[in-house]
């Protein structure tokens, strides 16, 4: 879970309830791990659901990246000043992505998906990395 995007989702929540959309997040993971998340992350006014098997991802044409791509990334952006650090440095929330990335499958990349009222595909976006996420004014745009 990229807690960064899910943060700036967080902020302008008033601006997606303004356009009228109804937010929900789905997460590659356990129930019981997203309610750890949530516990130390949160609170967020917009409901999670697990997608442990990932079935609904993998349908949906989400990618999974390479893991030594992944973490070279993690580490240059790091060093080139781009990312503080990927892992939080409060101790319980770090506890949370430790065990997330010992347990889930953090290299599945995310996406977002904008549907009618009648069930109907608008607009989607796969990211292809994990600085890939739409931002929150292309998403708005989108709405509009």
């Amino acid at each position: 879970m990229c807690q960064r995007h899910l943060a700036q989702l967080r902020r302008n929540y008033h601006e997606f309830e303004q356009k009228g959309a109804d937010l929900k997040i789905i997460v590659p993971s356990s129930g019981r791990l997203i309610k750890r998340f949530l516990n130390e992350f949160g609170p967020y006014p917009f409901p999670f659901y697990g997608d442990r098997d990932r079935s609904l991802y993998k349908a949906m044409g989400h990618i999974t990246m390479n893991k030594p791509k992944l973490l070279l990334m993690a580490a240059l952006g790091t060093a080139a000043g781009k990312i503080d650090s990927f892992l939080p440095s409060d101790k319980a929330q770090r506890a949370v992505a430790l065990h997330s990335m010992k347990t889930q499958d953090v290299y599945i990349q995310g996406g977002t998906w904008i549907y009618s009222e009648s069930g109907a595909l608008e607009w989607y976006h796969l990211d292809k990395s994990p600085d890939n996420h739409a931002s929150v004014e292309r998403i708005l745009d989108q709405l509009a």
